[in-house]
């Protein structure tokens, strides 16, 4: 979360930080984030309440109670955890993070970290990227890594497949020097060469044979046995569907339905307020004033978007038109930053799914013929669908991809081809090649 910071203190300090004015003014917190923002705050301001009980049991939040995020403690505040999740893997993983983890900034990357989990068990984001997105370095976030990598059943938060039977192997307490160099040497199990592969480990063919034996036993998708169980790994801050043949755009758990401003009468004790009172009662309007604007704008900007994009929501990815920040920024009579702010890390439900708010901005490719520009988007969903679609024993290379687009009236080079494969986190043509080869081995009994 840029901008604020949880001091964990017991402090009744409500002099307003530069830091704090930021959150409430940014408009850049997911509903997780804000709400956290806000049960930090209702801990310390008697004047901010949350009405919460209505809808989720228990008190309202107020002050005088410590809080940390993530700690599992005190759930019933949870604004966005008001109604009981199904159990599924990320519920299961929290279950034993607190058993892992102990500072807040441990739990505080463990939350991109666990978000950025796939439904197989694997670490679906570059390390690198996920220490950006919490603002940390990357040996904190490896460290972390570490730590949630001994979440039970072993083999979970891997980044490869060659990682996620070494965790496996470990936990088995079957990882030697020849596990070790069978592991690091997958692809030769792919080509059939277990020869070589003996001699690289040091070992008798026989026995990397029972290394390979003892791998088909693992389960290179742990997180895969939660089958439909799975919770959703994102909570959406925005909700769109269609009444009445018109698209409706809404905040998910608006936060200003829960915020509650006490008045001085409940508060004072001596029938005036005291100057620490009064600004701690600023404070508490500030909060309510800018979860209004806060929630308004995002409803503005997210609709304008759909409006734009409704040809995306009917018919999908191949339909997305080309749609800059400035293009919103114009019609709905904002700066392009506060668009930008809104629509970063801001997830919305649609009939397709939960998406990025980002993902329905793309920039314009031209046609070779001169028709209308397509969005680099569409491009991509048409090379996403090729790969899903092509022969797995002889993959499309990013040549032949780009042969076939251009064919269809887009004259793109290989190298941006090769850029939009990436992007969309797909192997190249050999090392899908590769892999379908290393599955068929470690099937084969």
């Amino acid at each position: 979360m840029q901008g604020f910071t949880f001091q964990l203190h017991q402090s009744r300090s409500i002099k307003l930080t530069s830091s704090l004015r930021q959150a409430i003014e940014a408009l850049g917190m997911s509903n997780q984030q804000f709400s956290d923002f806000l049960l930090f705050r209702a801990r310390l301001n008697p004047f901010l309440e949350l009405q919460l009980s209505d809808r989720g049991g228990g008190a309202p939040a107020r002050s005088d109670t410590s809080f940390m995020p993530g700690s599992g403690a005190d759930d019933g505040y949870s604004i966005e955890n008001i109604s009981a999740a199904p159990a599924g893997l990320l519920e299961h993983i929290w279950q034993q993070v607190p058993l892992l983890l102990k500072t807040p900034r441990e739990f505080e990357i463990a939350e991109h970290l666990v978000a950025a989990i796939e439904p197989t068990g694997w670490l679906g984001q570059p390390l690198e990227e996920i220490a950006r997105e919490a603002e940390g370095t990357l040996e904190e976030a490896e460290d972390v890594l570490h730590k949630l990598q001994q979440v039970e059943p072993a083999g979970l938060f891997a980044r490869n497949l060659a990682e996620c039977l070494r965790l496996q192997a470990v936990d088995a307490d079957v990882f030697d020097p020849v596990m070790e160099g069978v592991l690091a040497n997958l692809q030769l199990i792919a080509e059939g060469r277990l020869d070589h592969l003996a001699e690289i480990c040091d070992a008798g063919v026989e026995d990397v044979a029972a290394r390979l034996h003892r791998i088909r036993r693992f389960d290179p998708k742990p997180g895969a046995a939660f089958g439909d169980r799975n919770e959703p790994s994102l909570r959406p801050d925005l909700t769109v569907f269609e009444r009445e043949g018109e698209w409706v755009v809404d905040v998910r758990n608006p936060m200003v339905r829960a915020i509650r401003v006490r008045s001085a009468e409940e508060i004072a004790t001596s029938g005036s307020l005291t100057v620490q009172e009064r600004e701690l009662l600023q404070e508490a309007r500030s909060i309510q004033r800018a979860a209004e604007r806060r929630d308004g704008t995002m409803v503005k900007v997210a609709a304008e978007i759909v409006r734009r994009q409704e040809g995306f929501l009917r018919q999908g990815p191949a339909a997305l038109l080309p749609l800059r920040l400035a293009d919103i920024a114009d019609t709905v009579g904002v700066h392009a930053s506060t668009v930008s702010r809104i629509t970063s890390d801001r997830h919305i439900e649609t009939p397709r799914g939960i998406l990025p708010l980002r993902s329905f901005f793309s920039v314009a490719l031209n046609q070779s013929d001169g028709a209308t520009p397509v969005s680099a988007a569409a491009v991509r969903e048409d090379i996403r669908r090729m790969i899903s679609a092509e022969d797995k024993d002889a993959p499309l290379s990013d040549q032949d991809i780009a042969r076939n687009l251009n064919e269809k009236g887009l004259a793109l080079a290989r190298r941006t081809v090769t850029k939009y494969r990436v992007e969309l986190g797909l192997a190249s043509s050999t090392a899908r090649r590769r892999a379908c080869k290393l599955q068929r081995a470690l099937k084969k009994p």
